[in-house]
């Protein structure tokens, strides 16, 4: 290997390292050694997935207390994540080309991925009875020759010997009858019908029938299904596969930049990112880059392009606020712990029990800073600071308001807790007050436009069931063109919305429909929360500004059986 790598034949180079390393049982290090050979030769060509795969097989020959197996273990793991981001992109490239297809060209070419799935099964089926027959071969002529040896003394005209008369038989053999397992009627292709006293059925060809059943079992049209949960039929789908690859695409110019250090791809990758999504929330991002790698490599004129395009573009960001002023890290850091120090002081007074003090200057931060993780704690201060008066009511609302604002935070799953003990206090009113904001942000309208919906566990592949109803609706309701979108509404739950109806009539006819299948339901995880109702456009709307399924369930359970 060695020898044509100085020749500059990188490919009998690294079939000769490829033989080394399968050479030797046992040699672990010179193993070691020559995966690692053909692991840099393909990371410098560069080809970043065939090195990944021989890292790893350099990983299993190598000790953790090797001198070199940190360094391995992180290029490993670089090369793994790039891996999966190539791979995440060329899969999502295909799949919505499939969803772009009509459905008589996409059932097609499914069935034409899924006969040569068949027939690479077939033929890795094929390839092992190759190698089953050669093993089988190979102790038939070891048992022969001891048996050769005993009964003739070692004589070289024994026809096991002749090494030309065997390679002869056993060719002619394979013609006639192909590959056959050693087994009893090794002769019939079909032998489930086959008794001892049995003779090969006149006109049978050898192999055909066997290979007929094999098909007829590995090719299963239903197996359709598993093509179709992948592909994005739906809008909120097709969406979510764009932001896999736009996330796919980012992450790539990042591990290549930071990780591999090739510039090159690195470029290829973030302006790939850049003009397929040039709205892209990483846009900002990825072009800062092209700029920081066009600073690194002193081309002063792409770093002007690139500075002057995000100052135009994105104003308002960090990234054009550094590079308009070079001081603005240093300014914005004295700023925040000046922010931070007024907190500090605002809690002391707080634990001191000046609770006037503390409201004053709580309204005052909310007003005048901008430090954004500590806009819910001054938030939240206020809020403690007012519910001393003793108002409860006052006290639960405010603290309702202050979870819905600063969803996600810190702050916000304290005030959750502290709600939680005031409903265990006074559970009547907790109810109640649910009612009553229920009443607020809904209206009941049954002439305006309707949906159905399935509120669904967020923890829940929604793939399975869109793919469901989109199947009943083809059977039910081909002629309405009902559109079918997904949906994430709070921390717990998505919503799969199907519509848009004429009126709540129409809608609810629907949801009985549905109701009543079991087609939709069908395959989906066992022990998988989905609720059923259905929704007016405005207050589908206001569900998805309050974000709380729990809230709008509660409207529609009350008003829906009333107003039938």
């Amino acid at each position: 290997g060695d020898l044509y790598a100085k020749q500059g034949d990188t490919t009998g180079a690294l079939e000769h390292y490829r033989e080394s390393a399968l050479a030797g049982p046992g040699n672990d290090k010179q193993k070691k050694r020559s995966y690692l050979t053909i692991a840099a030769i393909y990371y410098d060509m560069p080809d970043y997935i065939n090195a990944k795969a021989y890292y790893d097989s350099v990983l299993t020959f190598s000790a953790v207390d090797d001198e070199d197996y940190e360094e391995l273990r992180q290029k490993s793991a670089s090369l793994s994540r790039l891996v999966d981001c190539i791979r995440t992109v060329e899969l999502e490239d295909s799949v919505q080309l499939l969803a772009s297809l009509g459905r008589d060209e996409l059932y097609r070419r499914i069935d034409d991925m899924i006969e040569k799935e068949r027939q690479m099964q077939e033929a890795q089926l094929q390839r092992q009875r190759e190698e089953q027959l050669d093993r089988q071969y190979a102790d038939e002529v070891m048992a022969e020759s001891r048996s050769g040896q005993q009964n003739t003394g070692g004589s070289s005209d024994w026809y096991f010997y002749n090494e030309n008369a065997r390679s002869l038989g056993y060719a002619e053999f394979r013609v006639r009858w192909g590959n056959r397992r050693l087994e009893d009627h090794w002769q019939r292709s079909n032998k489930s019908t086959v008794g001892f006293d049995q003779e090969e059925t006149a006109g049978e060809v050898p192999g055909e029938a066997g290979n007929q059943m094999e098909t007829s079992l590995s090719y299963d049209r239903s197996s359709r299904q598993n093509y179709l949960k992948d592909i994005p039929m739906t809008d909120s789908a097709l969406e979510e596969s764009h932001s896999r690859i736009e996330r796919a695409l980012y992450e790539m110019g990042l591990i290549y930049k930071d990780d591999l250090k090739d510039k090159g791809n690195a470029g290829e990758a973030f302006r790939e990112l850049v003009s397929r999504y040039p709205q892209s929330e990483y846009a900002v991002s990825a072009w800062y880059n092209l700029y920081a790698m066009a600073r690194e490599d002193d081309n002063l004129a792409m770093q002007d392009y690139y500075k002057n395009l995000i100052i135009t573009r994105y104003p308002e960001t960090m990234y054009a606020k550094v590079l308009e002023n070079p001081s603005y890290v240093v300014e914005l850091e004295e700023k925040r712990n000046r922010e931070l120090a007024y907190y500090e002081e605002t809690y002391h007074f707080y634990t001191a029990g000046n609770y006037a003090e503390v409201i004053s200057r709580s309204a005052h931060a909310l007003s005048n800073f901008s430090e954004a993780d500590l806009m819910p704690m001054f938030a939240y201060l206020g809020v403690l600071a007012r519910g001393r008066d003793g108002n409860r009511a006052v006290f639960r609302s405010e603290l309702q308001e202050l979870i819905a604002r600063y969803q996600g935070s810190e702050v916000a799953d304290d005030a959750k807790r502290l709600v939680a003990r005031l409903d265990v206090e006074s559970p009547l009113y907790a109810v109640e007050e649910q009612k009553v904001l229920a009443g607020k942000n809904y209206v009941w309208d049954e002439d305006e436009r309707h949906y159905f919906i399935f509120i669904v566990d967020r923890k829940t592949n929604n793939s399975q069931l869109i793919f469901n109803i989109i199947n009943f609706n083809l059977d039910n309701y081909d002629q309405l063109n009902l559109e079918i979108k997904t949906q994430e509404t709070g921390k717990q739950a998505s919503i799969v919305r199907v519509g848009p109806f004429r009126n709540l009539a129409a809608a609810g006819e629907y949801m009985e429909r549905v109701r009543s299948s079991a087609e939709v339901t069908k395959d989906l995880q066992e022990g998988v929360t989905i609720v059923p109702a259905v929704i007016s456009a405005t207050n589908f709307a206001a569900l998805m500004k309050d974000q709380s399924p729990d809230l709008y369930l509660k409207f529609f359970n009350e008003n829906f059986s009333l107003n039938r």
